[in-house]
């Protein structure tokens, strides 16, 4: 059963990671995908669950942007 967007976000919130929702609030995250690719910022925010899209808020100080889960990758 998919995951509502409330419930999403108070999972994301709390840190509550599941295969549905693998990313929390400020992981550290790399965009490797897509046009933000090359950036590199903090999750401030989840927008929408169908597709997972996340607010980062880029280290750069260029703003913050709205990218698809799949296009992020945890930075190591």
């Amino acid at each position: 059963m998919p995951i509502g967007l409330e419930e999403a976000r108070e999972a994301f919130y709390a840190g509550a990671r599941s295969e549905e929702l693998p990313l929390a609030l400020n992981d550290s995250v790399d965009v490797v995908s897509g046009a933000y690719a090359g950036i590199s910022g903090a999750l401030i925010s989840l927008e929408g669950v169908d597709p997972l899209m996340m607010l980062v808020e880029r280290f750069d100080g260029g703003g913050d942007v709205v990218v698809a889960a799949a296009d992020l990758r945890l930075d190591s």
